[in-house]
């Protein structure tokens, strides 16, 4: 209960403490100690090692190999033809740009009738 009153308890995993009382009396944290899951952050460089944001470029593309490479192993498995492409590829590159600027509900609409868009083309939308 101290830990929730200080405010050291992180609400996205236990929620507040009527919700951990709940969880104690349905049985549902019997593992909480043994749950490596739950274990307190002593290292912080280590704990994140693993998230895709702290990762470089290198170990990124050689992670998105791996993946493709299991994924390969897992069509040749289930008899399914390889692909071009995967899934997750882009087809074009950059960012897009639009040629004409974008019309908001209630700007006059493109089409020349002098009606809000909304009530015009794009009330089709």
């Amino acid at each position: 209960k101290k830990s929730f009153d200080d405010d050291v308890v992180d609400l996205t995993v236990l929620g507040d403490w009527e919700d951990f009382q709940q969880l104690w009396e349905d049985d549902k944290l019997k593992d909480f100690d043994e749950n490596p899951e739950y274990d307190l952050v002593d290292d912080t460089i280590s704990e994140l090692s693993s998230w895709a944001y702290f990762k470089s470029e290198e170990e990124k593309k050689r992670e998105s190999e791996r993946l493709r490479q299991r994924l390969r192993e897992l069509r040749a498995e289930s008899g399914q033809p390889e692909t071009e492409k995967v899934f997750w590829e882009s087809e074009t590159e950059g960012t897009f740009v639009r040629e004409m600027p974008k019309v908001g509900k209630n700007d006059p609409c493109p089409c020349g009738s002098g009606r809000k868009y909304k009530h015009c083309c794009g009330k089709n939308i």
